[in-house]
């Protein structure tokens, strides 16, 4: 919101510099985001009259005008073609300032003496364009400094307002808060309000516990017309455009007292009867901004009879807008709730200066003061006269109307903050504030009602209004907290150090990715894939259920700046219908490394399925998890290789897939290259690591080695292979693996051979070969008898 200084000076002594008070400011909690020194340029500009209109002797365009400041003419010689004599305009006498930097000199125009210049809102710096000349209201006085009659000249502050700080949108609700953290005295205007017995027919009823607080005043004889420039100027400054007088007060009070305020039209209100109440079904309204919308069971809605005329606290109807004809009106303040105002809004997508208000919380114990205020602008700058009998509807009961006390303990607070403070310390903070100690309690003020809510708030109040710096450091009394490491982020630390350590690059992505991509990659239905209610893009719409669709998109963008080989991971969250998963999942294009030694080793860099298998098994081994690989059948995944995707199992459990992305997949991506990636989840991880890693010393005997080909079906995979080893191998075989796999026509009926190394060694003795031999043996026969396969 923004701040203009001269207006919060009507409220407090501003006798510290502009930096000083915005450091202050934020350091109070009010971060302040820009300073704006508006018309810091200007000078000597004045107020005259023109007085006579010559035609220029040698100029078509140009004319001699005659302007009068009160005491002196001065003789000006200008192109506009707005001005007409009797004029009050704004006067540049030589040696003043514009906004745009230039100063006025005495010159000579086609041969006439021009002494200074006619100002248009664009030389002014009002506007950043203009058609002509800034004509001035008639009863605007000659000669005064139009600098400060105009406000052309302040110190705007635009300052980011908390949710929780509802009480500083207003000018009085920041100068409150000035007064108190610069130590001065915080003055609130006496309102001097005329009120005559004018009748009217107007009742409320408030049939709803949105509203439980409604005033309503009846105001005539208005004169509608366009506001004084000072007010003019100041709704400019907070970034409201000016409209009419009736509709300017309400928008000028809103500025100031922070209670947004509405005006009905009396002529348009065919009926007097008010009723604040709750949709029961489905209501259409054309709001002020002239679109048709619905209101739904649940909003409270503002009626004439059964004739809606407002979305309460949100916008009005366009039915009784005021307009330029608009002599009566009939005026209301009131205080709804902040939940049920940020929920109206929300579903409307209907965010206006009156409901951000709203939702933030406004003093319910001021809403009459903004009533007044208005009345009072009403009839000093509209001919306004207001009736005395004002409608006031009241839930006594209501919250809103309480006001909250809280226990104060000194020694708590000190504790808490880790400070020494007197009681008179903490009372020369909160006093200014608004608090109030009475006995062993403290009063929150009415207007920090939506803030304050227990004792550590007060502790915060102190804390921010004194200074953090000024809190000494010191250890804190209590015992530290005996917390346990996460067993999630624990793993994936190793991952990390891992991965990277073996040439990977962690990359982080949107959690998001669009429809388009949840429907080609084929990871269910939308609905199923949490679709986003208010995404912030259509690219970004629904919550990813794999790691894909966000690293594609990465391997395409290096890929096509020639950058093809890459080895990136992610662990990220992916969601699901009813649950999260953390995920490991790596993509790996291109070619490992170029820069191998020998033509043998450089072609086997290039196998990326086969390396990224190797490093997962080296990674899964080296978190003390076994696994083996299993032919992946699900083909519900369109992005899945058909003939090169397999899971990864750990005993029975599931715990992710390695695969080779399908080529119509990468064509999507504009991807050349093969791309093999792998899925991981690493909740289920968790579960297969082993509860504690133990020491076990390494054997101090000799190992022997025992191989054995194997000539095999296409129909077998090597991880039946391995469960038929793992379950009948000796005790005394400590590693295994394969050493060759050769392919040729002459091993039919078999297609391949495959060759294993067997390691044995014992922990205890010396292995004798009889006995490797025969245990070795017994291996090799359960192999032929458990799988239609051959030894070679």
């Amino acid at each position: 919101m923004k701040f203009p200084v001269s207006w919060l000076r009507d409220f407090v002594a501003i006798e510290c510099s502009i930096t000083d008070l915005v450091d202050r400011l934020t350091m109070a909690g009010l971060e302040v985001d820009s300073v704006d020194y508006v018309g810091e340029k200007l000078s000597g500009i004045i107020t005259g009259r023109i007085d006579s209109i010559e035609k220029h002797p040698d100029a078509d365009k140009l004319v001699i005008t005659s302007i009068f400041d009160g005491k002196n003419h001065h003789q000006i010689v200008t192109g506009a073609s707005n001005i007409t004599v009797g004029d009050i305009v704004p006067v540049s006498l030589p040696g003043a300032t514009l906004a745009n930097g230039m100063t006025i000199k005495e010159s000579k125009l086609r041969g006439i003496p021009s002494n200074g210049m006619l100002c248009s809102e664009e030389e002014c710096g009002v506007a950043e364009k203009s058609n002509g000349i800034w004509i001035l209201p008639k009863d605007t006085a000659l000669g005064i400094d139009f600098i400060e009659f105009a406000c052309l000249n302040d110190v705007v502050l635009d300052i980011s307002i908390l949710p929780n700080r509802g009480d500083c949108q207003s000018m009085l609700g920041l100068a409150r808060e000035i007064a108190a953290i610069t130590n001065q005295s915080f003055r609130l205007p006496a309102i001097k309000l005329t009120e005559s017995d004018i009748p009217h027919d107007y009742s409320v009823s408030l049939q709803t516990p949105v509203c439980p607080l409604y005033t309503g005043r009846y105001i005539t004889a208005l004169k509608n017309g366009t506001s004084p420039i000072w007010m003019l100027r100041r709704l400019q400054l907070c970034g409201i455009r000016p409209i009419s007088i009736i509709v300017d007060i309400t928008n000028y009070v809103l500025l100031e007292t922070g209670h947004p305020l509405h005006a009905f039209d009396d002529a348009l209100c065919n009926e007097k009867s008010v009723i604040v109440n709750d949709v029961d079904k489905e209501t259409t309204i054309k709001t002020l901004d002239d679109i048709d919308r619905i209101l739904h069971p649940g909003m409270a809605m503002i009626s004439l009879a059964n004739t809606p005329v407002a979305v309460a606290g949100v916008m009005g109807g366009k039915s009784t807008e005021v307009s330029e004809t608009t002599t009566d009106i009939f005026l209301e303040a009131a205080y709804f709730d902040p939940i049920s105002i940020r929920r109206t809004a929300q579903a409307l997508g209907l965010r206006t200066e009156s409901s951000i208000r709203f939702e933030k919380g406004v003093p319910a114990d001021t809403v009459d003061y903004a009533s007044q205020r208005a009345a009072e602008l009403f009839t000093n700058l509209a001919g306004g006269k207001i009736s005395k009998h004002v409608i006031t509807q009241k839930q006594a009961d209501h919250s809103c109307f309480k006001q909250l006390r809280l226990e104060f303990s000194l020694d708590k607070i000190n504790s808490f903050l880790g400070s020494s403070f007197s009681q008179q310390d903490i009372e020369a903070v909160l006093l200014p504030l608004g608090f109030i100690f009475e006995g062993k309690d403290i009063i929150v003020p009415r207007w920090r009602s939506h803030d304050i809510k227990e004792w550590t708030c007060i502790s915060e109040e102190i804390a921010r209004s004194i200074g953090f710096d000024a809190i000494p450091s010191t250890l804190p009394t209590s015992l530290p907290l005996q917390d346990t490491n996460d067993p999630l982020v624990e793993i994936t630390t190793k991952i990390q150090d891992f991965l990277v350590s073996n040439g990977f690059n962690e990359i982080t992505t949107y959690p998001m990715i669009s429809e388009k991509e949840c429907e080609l990659l084929g990871l269910g239905a939308v609905n199923d894939a949490n679709q986003l209610a208010n995404p912030i893009s259509d690219q970004l719409s629904v919550m990813r259920s794999s790691l894909l669709p966000s690293m594609l998109p990465i391997i395409s963008y290096h890929t096509t700046r020639q950058l093809p080989n890459q080895a990136l991971f992610e662990i990220g969250k992916t969601f699901h219908n009813d649950h999260e998963i953390t995920a490991l999942g790596i993509c790996m294009s291109g070619v490992l490394n170029l820069e191998a030694y020998t033509p043998s080793l450089r072609d086997q860099e290039s196998k990326l399925f086969d390396y990224l298998t190797h490093t997962t098994q080296r990674l899964l081994s080296f978190l003390g998890v076994k696994i083996t690989l299993k032919k992946d059948t699900d083909a519900s995944h369109s992005w899945k290789h058909p003939q090169l995707s397999y899971t990864l199992l750990a005993d029975t459990m599931c715990l992710g897939t390695i695969t080779h992305i399908h080529p119509e997949i990468l064509d999507f991506y504009t991807i050349k290259d093969p791309v093999v990636f792998l899925e991981l989840s690493l909740n289920g991880l968790l579960s297969c690591l082993p509860t504690m890693a133990t020491y076990q010393a390494f054997s101090r005997f000799p190992s022997t080695r025992r191989d054995v080909a194997l000539c095999i079906p296409d129909t077998i995979e090597f991880a039946d292979i391995m469960t038929v080893i793992n379950k009948y191998k000796h005790k005394s075989v400590v590693k295994t693996g394969v050493f060759d796999v050769f392919e040729s026509e002459s091993l039919a009926p078999f297609k391949r051979s495959i060759g294993i190394y067997f390691i044995y060694q014992s922990k205890t003795e010396t292995l004798s070969d009889e006995g490797v031999n025969r245990n070795h043996q017994r291996l090799c026969d359960r192999l032929t008898e458990s799988l239609p396969i051959q030894i070679r």
